[in-house]
C-alpha cells in the first residue's frame, strides 16, 4: 500500500488540463491533497465537483463501493467530501403524484 501512495503523490495534483477543460480547484482541507491523489488514479476530480454531493453515510458508501481505505485515511477523506459536497438542495429524487406510464428497454451490451 505505501508503494501505491508513493506513486500517487507524483501524480499531477489535479489531472484535468485534458481537452480543453481548466483544472479543478478543490478547496484547502486536511483532506485535500489525499482526496486529489488517490481519486483521479480512476477518474476525473470533476466527477467530485459536478456530483450532487452526499451526507457524511453517502461518502463513506460511495467510497467503499471503489476502495478499500482503512482507518484515519479514510474517516479524514469521507470528512473533507461531506463539509465540502455536501447534497445540494433539490437534488433528490421526485415523487409524482397520479399514474405514470413507463416503458422500458433492455439490450444486451459489450462487457
Amino acid at each position: 500500500m505505501a508503494a501505491a501512495l508513493i506513486y500517487v503523490a507524483g501524480l499531477p495534483a489535479t489531472g484535468q488540463a485534458q481537452r480543453g477543460r481548466p483544472p479543478v480547484q478543490l478547496p484547502d482541507g486536511e483532506a485535500k491533497a489525499m482526496v486529489e491523489g488517490v481519486c483521479v488514479v480512476c477518474h476525473r476530480l470533476d466527477f467530485i465537483t459536478n456530483s450532487v454531493g452526499y451526507t457524511h453515510e453517502g461518502w463513506q458508501e460511495l467510497l467503499d463501493s471503489m476502495i478499500i481505505l482503512r482507518g484515519e485515511q479514510g474517516e479524514a477523506m469521507v470528512s473533507y467530501l461531506a463539509t465540502h459536497f455536501p447534497t445540494k438542495p433539490d437534488s433528490g429524487p421526485v415523487l409524482i403524484p397520479g399514474p405514470v406510464e413507463i416503458t422500458i428497454s433492455e439490450w444486451l451490451a459489450p462487457t
